[in-house]
């Protein structure tokens, strides 16, 4: 009995004695995830490098390819006037969004004057005959064309609208005559006189189904829109 006793206390001993105290793990330490600065579009920096585009293209560029560069040119206009108003770089953008505007108006009247000029693609081209003595008088098209290189070759705007109206005079529905006409008295300060040809020259590229040239128009709409509010 004694020695059972002895044996249980031993054995009770010996399991004691192999006992451990256990320490209690240190919570994980949290790491808050800080986000990345977001970076600030320089919109003056890219519109500028976007207008560098669009003069090395108008160096290089074909009777066809005139449209493409004014829509450089108009992609340059769009970046800058992204510049907010409170920026400091406010002015210089505005001021280069007026230069680029002009270059696109060259633009878009180098494009016009091409598609006037050039032959429907099914229609063979053929030598004029020469003209008649009763052919010498001006015709809308002609009127047209001097507008385009008034406004273009000799920066005539005023000339240029006369030219434009003659030619509506004699067709009313030449629509690069109003659209270009619109243009040209943007340029003389006239928004109410360009959003009523713009408007029209709308109107009749939409009767024909002319997206291109409904998009060009509304386009130039909502220019004045913008900056006059009209």
């Amino acid at each position: 009995m004694i020695r059972h006793i002895a044996l249980a206390a031993c054995l009770l001993t010996a399991g004691c004695g192999s006992l451990t105290s256990t320490v209690p793990e240190s919570p994980a330490e949290v790491v808050e995830a800080v986000e990345a600065p977001v970076e600030q579009t320089d919109y003056l920096a890219l519109g500028k490098q976007q207008g560098y585009e669009a003069a090395v293209a108008a160096q290089n560029a074909t009777d066809n390819q005139w449209y493409e560069v004014s829509q450089k040119w108009d992609l340059a206009v769009r970046t800058l006037g992204q510049v907010p108003a409170d920026n400091p770089n406010y002015a210089t953008a505005q001021a280069k969004i007026t230069e680029y505007n002009a270059n696109r108006d060259v633009a878009a009247a180098r494009h016009w004057a091409y598609q006037a000029e050039a032959p429907p693609a099914e229609t063979p081209q053929t030598i004029n005959p020469e003209p008649s003595p009763q052919s010498e008088e001006m015709t809308a098209e002609d009127y047209y064309q001097q507008g385009v290189d008034r406004y273009v070759s000799e920066q005539d705007s005023q000339g240029a609208v006369e030219s434009f109206t003659k030619a509506i005079e004699l067709d009313p529905n030449h629509t690069l005559a109003y659209y270009n006409r619109g243009v040209a008295k943007l340029r003389l300060d006239d928004p109410e006189g360009a959003k009523a040809d713009l408007t029209k020259a709308r109107e009749i590229y939409a009767s024909r189904g002319d997206e291109n040239g409904v998009y060009q128009a509304e386009d130039r709409l909502q220019q004045i829109k913008e900056k006059h509010g009209i």
